[in-house]
């Protein structure tokens, strides 16, 4: 079984290159979909739309995701 915590994993923005928990991140709703941006500058950090045959998710705003493994 594969658990992750996303919330404490650490991401890299890439338009401002601030490094922070991904949980600390300012998540929207109202659009067709979430959005989640940077804390720091509002860029945009994730996008994901849900269609009825499928999800489409964008992670061109982070450098990296660090999720950490649990033991």
């Amino acid at each position: 079984m594969l658990r992750i915590d996303i919330i404490a994993a650490l991401g890299r923005c890439r338009h401002c290159g601030s490094v922070r928990a991904f949980g600390e991140a300012v998540v929207f709703t109202e659009a067709p979909g979430i959005g989640v941006r940077c804390r720091d500058c509002q860029g945009v950090l994730l996008r994901l739309v849900e269609i009825p045959t499928r999800y489409w998710l964008d992670l061109s705003g982070l450098s990296y995701l660090v999720i950490d493994r649990e033991e």
